[in-house]
């Protein structure tokens, strides 16, 4: 998976913005493992530590040359 990067995200349900991790791309032809769809929604998702609500931020995946937005 791509490096990580700290983004400020705005939660949409209660409008606190906070600091999170995104992980933008998960090479499967490298990591198949990483095609685990609980492990991709995790990335995928952050958390809103005021409210709990939650923001998609979404993970590109490449497998066979087809890159997807998830």
């Amino acid at each position: 998976m791509g490096a990580s990067e700290s983004i400020s995200v705005e939660c949409p349900k209660c409008g606190v913005h906070f600091q999170d991790y995104w992980r933008p791309c998960a090479n499967l032809e490298a990591d198949p493992e990483l095609g685990d769809p609980g492990y991709l929604d995790c990335h995928a998702d952050a958390t809103c530590p005021h409210c709990g609500g939650t923001v998609r931020l979404g993970v590109v995946t490449g497998d066979a040359g087809l890159w997807r937005r998830l």
